[in-house]
Protein backbone atom coordinates (compact mmCIF):
# COMPACT_ATOMS: atom_id res chain seq x y z
CA UNK A 1 0.00 0.00 0.00
CA UNK A 2 1.16 3.69 -0.85
CA UNK A 3 0.34 6.90 0.37
CA UNK A 4 0.48 10.12 -2.29
CA UNK A 5 2.75 12.29 -0.11
CA UNK A 6 2.35 15.57 -2.69
CA UNK A 7 3.23 16.59 -6.25
CA UNK A 8 5.54 19.15 -7.02
CA UNK A 9 5.39 21.70 -9.51
CA UNK A 10 8.41 23.47 -10.62
CA UNK A 11 7.17 27.25 -11.46
CA UNK A 12 9.14 30.25 -12.51
CA UNK A 13 8.02 32.58 -9.48
CA UNK A 14 7.27 31.04 -6.36
CA UNK A 15 5.11 33.83 -5.09
CA UNK A 16 3.13 34.63 -8.12
CA UNK A 17 2.48 30.37 -8.32
CA UNK A 18 1.42 30.43 -4.50
CA UNK A 19 -1.30 33.18 -5.27
CA UNK A 20 -2.28 31.54 -8.44
CA UNK A 21 -3.19 28.07 -6.38
CA UNK A 22 -4.39 29.85 -3.23
CA UNK A 23 -6.44 32.65 -5.62
CA UNK A 24 -8.22 29.03 -8.09
CA UNK A 25 -8.19 26.04 -5.79
CA UNK A 26 -8.45 28.00 -1.95
CA UNK A 27 -5.21 25.79 -1.33
CA UNK A 28 -3.65 27.06 2.13
CA UNK A 29 0.64 27.80 2.20
CA UNK A 30 1.63 25.22 4.80
CA UNK A 31 5.56 25.59 4.53
CA UNK A 32 7.74 27.82 3.01
CA UNK A 33 11.14 27.05 3.08
CA UNK A 34 14.64 27.69 1.13
CA UNK A 35 17.08 24.42 0.30
CA UNK A 36 20.20 24.03 -0.35
CA UNK A 37 24.16 22.71 -0.43
CA UNK A 38 25.50 18.66 -0.77
CA UNK A 39 22.24 17.19 0.38
CA UNK A 40 19.92 18.59 -2.60
CA UNK A 41 22.78 18.67 -4.92
CA UNK A 42 22.76 15.17 -4.97
CA UNK A 43 18.96 15.15 -4.23
CA UNK A 44 17.99 16.87 -7.15
CA UNK A 45 21.11 15.73 -9.17
CA UNK A 46 21.90 19.05 -10.10
CA UNK A 47 25.17 21.30 -8.82
CA UNK A 48 24.47 24.44 -6.65
CA UNK A 49 20.83 23.45 -6.08
CA UNK A 50 18.66 26.42 -4.48
CA UNK A 51 15.17 25.73 -4.31
CA UNK A 52 12.61 28.01 -2.70
CA UNK A 53 9.24 26.04 -2.30
CA UNK A 54 5.57 26.12 -0.16
CA UNK A 55 3.52 23.23 0.26
CA UNK A 56 0.00 24.55 0.03
CA UNK A 57 -2.83 21.88 1.41
CA UNK A 58 -5.96 21.63 0.04
CA UNK A 59 -9.18 20.72 2.26
CA UNK A 60 -8.85 17.03 1.55
CA UNK A 61 -5.42 17.06 3.04
CA UNK A 62 -3.77 16.57 -0.67
CA UNK A 63 -0.42 18.38 -0.59
CA UNK A 64 1.47 20.17 -3.94
CA UNK A 65 4.60 21.56 -3.64
CA UNK A 66 5.29 24.70 -5.92
CA UNK A 67 9.52 24.39 -6.38
CA UNK A 68 11.35 27.43 -7.59
CA UNK A 69 14.92 27.06 -8.38
CA UNK A 70 16.81 30.14 -7.29
CA UNK A 71 19.54 30.32 -9.22
CA UNK A 72 18.75 29.15 -12.26
CA UNK A 73 17.29 31.50 -15.86
CA UNK A 74 14.06 32.11 -15.39
CA UNK A 75 12.12 29.42 -18.54
CA UNK A 76 10.05 30.46 -21.32
CA UNK A 77 6.32 29.24 -20.61
CA UNK A 78 5.83 26.96 -22.69
CA UNK A 79 2.38 25.01 -22.75
CA UNK A 80 2.70 21.47 -22.56
CA UNK A 81 1.11 19.21 -24.93
CA UNK A 82 -1.09 16.40 -23.50
CA UNK A 83 0.60 13.64 -25.05
CA UNK A 84 4.03 14.91 -23.81
CA UNK A 85 6.21 11.70 -21.86
CA UNK A 86 6.43 12.22 -18.15
CA UNK A 87 3.52 13.89 -16.14
CA UNK A 88 0.79 14.30 -17.90
CA UNK A 89 -1.56 16.43 -16.14
CA UNK A 90 -2.73 17.21 -12.25
CA UNK A 91 -6.63 16.77 -12.00
CA UNK A 92 -8.12 19.00 -9.24
CA UNK A 93 -12.15 18.49 -8.82
CA UNK A 94 -14.34 21.64 -7.48
CA UNK A 95 -17.00 23.14 -6.44
CA UNK A 96 -17.93 25.48 -9.57
CA UNK A 97 -15.87 24.86 -13.11
CA UNK A 98 -17.45 28.05 -14.69
CA UNK A 99 -16.37 30.47 -11.76
CA UNK A 100 -12.30 28.56 -12.53
CA UNK A 101 -12.70 28.99 -16.38
CA UNK A 102 -13.59 33.09 -15.88
CA UNK A 103 -10.50 33.34 -13.03
CA UNK A 104 -8.02 31.39 -15.58
CA UNK A 105 -9.42 33.84 -18.14
CA UNK A 106 -7.86 36.53 -15.96
CA UNK A 107 -5.03 35.20 -15.35
CA UNK A 108 -4.18 35.00 -19.12
CA UNK A 109 -3.74 31.05 -18.93
CA UNK A 110 -4.86 29.09 -21.92
CA UNK A 111 -8.40 26.70 -22.03
CA UNK A 112 -8.29 23.89 -24.90
CA UNK A 113 -11.62 24.76 -24.77
CA UNK A 114 -14.89 26.18 -22.35
CA UNK A 115 -15.88 23.51 -19.71
CA UNK A 116 -17.55 20.67 -21.68
CA UNK A 117 -19.99 17.58 -20.39
CA UNK A 118 -18.99 14.02 -20.06
CA UNK A 119 -20.25 11.73 -22.30
CA UNK A 120 -21.97 10.09 -19.58
CA UNK A 121 -23.00 13.68 -18.38
CA UNK A 122 -22.04 12.81 -14.66
CA UNK A 123 -19.02 15.51 -14.69
CA UNK A 124 -18.04 19.36 -16.48
CA UNK A 125 -14.81 19.06 -17.19
CA UNK A 126 -11.51 21.17 -18.97
CA UNK A 127 -7.89 20.96 -19.36
CA UNK A 128 -5.92 24.28 -19.14
CA UNK A 129 -2.61 25.69 -18.89
CA UNK A 130 -1.27 27.12 -15.00
CA UNK A 131 1.14 30.29 -15.48
CA UNK A 132 3.93 28.34 -16.01
CA UNK A 133 2.31 25.90 -18.75
CA UNK A 134 1.37 22.95 -16.77
CA UNK A 135 -1.57 21.33 -17.66
CA UNK A 136 -4.73 21.16 -14.88
CA UNK A 137 -7.23 19.29 -15.70
CA UNK A 138 -10.72 20.85 -13.79
CA UNK A 139 -13.30 18.56 -12.89
CA UNK A 140 -16.78 19.60 -11.44
CA UNK A 141 -18.74 16.46 -10.29
CA UNK A 142 -22.77 17.04 -11.28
Amino acid sequence: MINLRHIGIVVNDLEKSVNFYNDLFGLITVKEMIEDGEYVDNLVGIKDASIKWAKLKAKDDTIIELLEYQNNKKQKKDNYPADRLGCSHIAISVENIESIYHKLQNYDCKCNSKPLYSPDGKVKVMYCHDIDGTILEIVEEL
